[in-house]
C-alpha cells in the first residue's frame, strides 16, 4: 500500500486532540480518513479517496467507475465494516475475533 498511509485507533485520545472536529462516537462506528489536506472523509467515500489516491490501485480505478463497480465498492465496505465490528465485540471466547 502506501507508505504515507498511517492508520490510528478510534480509541486513541491524541487525534481528538489534533482533530477536535472529530467525533469519538462517530470514528469508532465509521471509517474515517484524513487527507494530507486535513480534508476529513468518512463511510464508504474512503474507499473512493483511496481508488484514486494509491499508487498501483488508482490506475484500475477506472474499471469501478460504472454501476456494477459501485456495487463492488458497496460490497468492500459491508465487509470491512462486518471486520470492525467483529474487532469492537469484547467476546473473549471468540478465537476468530480479530483483536486490537
Amino acid at each position: 500500500m502506501d507508505k504515507n498511509l498511517h492508520f490510528i485507533s478510534a480509541r486513541d485520545e491524541n487525534i481528538y486532540i489534533d482533530f477536535p472536529e472529530l467525533s469519538r462516537q462517530d470514528c469508532v462506528s465509521t471509517i474515517h480518513m484524513i487527507t494530507s489536506e486535513r480534508k476529513i472523509i468518512k463511510g464508504p467515500e474512503v474507499v473512493d479517496e483511496l481508488l484514486k489516491t494509491l499508487p498501483g490501485v488508482s490506475k484500475l480505478a477506472w474499471l469501478l467507475d460504472n454501476e456494477q463497480g459501485r456495487k463492488v465498492k458497496e460490497f468492500f465496505y459491508q465487509k470491512v465494516e462486518e471486520l470492525r465490528e467483529l474487532t469492537n465485540k469484547k467476546d473473549t471466547n471468540c478465537r476468530q475475533c480479530p483483536r486490537e
